[in-house]
């Protein structure tokens, strides 16, 4: 069960119940649970405490947020109609400085507010309750042990607790104030040491970290089913604590990426690399338990293993065609020859990156603008991301207007068949999309190339990293990098293919 999954359930409720009865909060507590803005109104208007925030619905409303960084960039509801009648899940995000603080905002803003918050450290807590009409006939209490992804997705292992009475009398009063029934989780940031407690949103359904609830004795599922349909109230709802539970796939990765460290977000607090092996040993302690493996039911548990697997194996693949790959285009790159013959001919060029936002836009207007007058060369640039018609990034547009380069009728476009028919030459921005190129248009496999392959003035990188939501002099680095290919291409273009 998602905030996605719950939409056509609730634009259906009147005709469904006709027919079933409907495990769900009522229809104003679920409103009140699904905009984020009216539970902050709520919790503060019981005293609950909530971190400091700002609701905005301009680029110039967010420029005056007045906190410190990171500011936590909250979407008002988590899924949104798109504009074309099919939904959209929005996820909370971190600006690290303002120009990351503007690309969130204009990302978000399409959509409705968009909430600004101060960062809240500390350790996530649930308070998972039953309720009757308004009261609480049942609670538990969760911390997060791991989190995938480590900035802060959902938790791959956690334990069980006993219940703390400030934050239990807050789920209580949320609870009461919204007549609510069913299942919630109730969702905390705690600062064991400032002993601080925020209330981070509510989910008015079952939550990922059922498992454990059911592990350590509070079988919610089952005591929903008994209130809801024989109208019973569970008679014992106590529960073990200590009881830890790990979703095997996401914990798996989890320890891959403890073990690695390769992300520079710093947001994270990585613990140290050992604990990436060592903290799986506790899986052989009497009160570990798997969320999905199960000895009395084991397809499910080995469809999970199989997965991840599945999964690990095709990373370690990818892995090894990425470093080949780069390789291979490396050498190209000082073998002038080879480059010569591979442009022998060509009529046409398509650019490509991920959002055709900033790279492959950059490279398509920058090379048109240079072209010798009479050159009959067509250029394009393309990119994988599905929203399409977006203008260039304002941060690349400003760049770029700093050295004569007009961004302003980009639009962004997915690329397709009729593309990749249409080019004769076919240029990434980095391997990742070379590799899905190749995936999704084998027969494109002969006519690609890295960009930065014909950047003979850089012995280093041969990938153009995408500066999307970067501070401004990687926008500048991406600029010189895109310039300098591009003076290397035409050059080459002019020596294979005159006029």
């Amino acid at each position: 069960m998602t905030d996605d999954t719950l939409q056509p359930i609730v634009a259906a409720r009147g005709e469904l119940s006709a027919h079933c009865r409907i495990a769900m909060a009522p229809q104003r507590a679920h409103e009140i649970c699904s905009n984020k803005s009216e539970t902050f109104d709520l919790a503060e208007s019981l005293g609950i405490d909530v971190p400091e925030r700002l609701v905005v619905d301009s680029m110039e409303q967010g420029a005056k947020h007045g906190f410190a960084y990171p500011v936590v960039v909250k979407p008002n509801q988590s899924v949104v109609d798109n504009g074309t009648g099919e939904r959209r899940a929005l996820s909370v995000r971190y600006a690290q400085n303002p120009q990351e603080l503007t690309t969130l905002l204009s990302e978000n803003l399409k959509y409705g507010p968009v909430i600004l918050q101060e960062y809240a450290g500390g350790v996530g807590v649930g308070i998972e309750v039953l309720v009757d009409h308004g009261e609480v006939v049942a609670a538990f209490q969760h911390r997060r042990l791991h989190e995938w992804p480590l900035t802060g997705g959902g938790s791959s292992y956690r334990e069980s607790m006993a219940l703390d009475d400030s934050m239990l009398a807050s789920a209580r009063a949320l609870m009461k104030s919204m007549s609510y029934h069913g299942v919630a989780m109730v969702e905390f940031k705690f600062d064991v040491q400032a002993d601080k407690r925020w209330l981070m949103e509510i989910n008015g359904r079952f939550w990922g970290s059922l498992a454990l609830c059911v592990h350590a004795g509070a079988n919610f599922p089952a005591w929903l089913f008994d209130l809801d349909v024989d109208k019973k109230r569970p008679r014992d709802t106590t529960y073990q604590v200590g009881i830890r539970s790990r979703r095997f796939s996401r914990d798996l990765f989890w320890a891959i990426e403890v073990l690695r460290k390769t992300d520079p977000n710093p947001l994270i607090h990585w613990p140290p690399r050992y604990q990436g092996v060592t903290t799986w040993l506790g899986m052989f302690h009497p009160r570990h338990r798997f969320d999905v493996q199960n000895w009395r039911d084991r397809a499910p548990g080995w469809f999970d293993f199989k997965n991840s697997l599945t999964l690990l194996l095709a990373r370690i693949r990818e892995r090894k065609q990425k470093q080949k790959m780069l390789q291979e285009m490396r050498d190209l790159r000082g073998d002038e020859s080879a480059l010569r013959e591979r442009l022998r001919g060509v009529k046409s060029v398509l650019f490509l990156c991920y959002g055709n936002i900033n790279r492959s836009a950059l490279a398509a207007v920058d090379l048109e603008q240079r072209l010798p007058k009479g050159a009959t060369l067509t250029i394009e640039s393309t990119g994988f991301h599905d929203h399409v018609g977006r203008p260039a990034d304002k941060n690349m547009l400003m760049t770029a207007k700093g050295v004569g380069l007009d961004l302003t009728e980009c639009r962004s476009t997915r690329i397709d068949q009729a593309m990749v028919d249409r080019a004769d030459l076919i240029l990434a921005m980095d391997v990742t999309h070379l590799l899905k190129l190749h995936k999704d248009f084998p027969e494109a496999l002969t006519k690609t190339l890295l960009h930065a392959t014909f950047d003979s003035g850089n012995d280093v990188d041969i990938e153009i990293c995408d500066p999307y939501g970067a501070a401004p002099e990687i926008f500048e680095n991406c600029l010189k990098r895109v310039v300098a290919a591009n003076s290397g291409l035409l050059g080459l273009l002019e020596e294979t293919t005159p006029g």
